[in-house]
């Protein structure tokens, strides 16, 4: 099972991409106790944002990603990673 990406990935990988200010905030995997398939971090997130499940929305790469959304309650739009 691969590890959670750390905050300093996220926090590259969105620098690289030039959307850094685009986010509020972002959560890492190893910010929670279980990773996918578990519905946590999809969760916490919503807690942090202070919205619920129901009115958001995950964009998700992964099948795991896509079980963890649904284990949230939260609607789901695939995104093929292109690598």
């Amino acid at each position: 099972m691969p590890l959670p990406a750390g905050r300093d990935t996220i926090q590259t990988n969105l620098s690289l991409a030039g959307l850094t200010d685009r986010f509020d905030f972002y959560m890492s995997g190893s910010e929670v106790k279980r990773g996918k398939p578990y519905p946590d971090i999809f969760l916490g997130a919503c807690q942090r944002a202070n919205e619920v499940p129901d009115s958001s929305l995950v964009l998700e790469d992964s099948l795991n990603g896509l079980r963890a959304a649904i284990g949230a309650s939260i609607d789901c739009i695939i995104v093929p990673d292109l690598n």
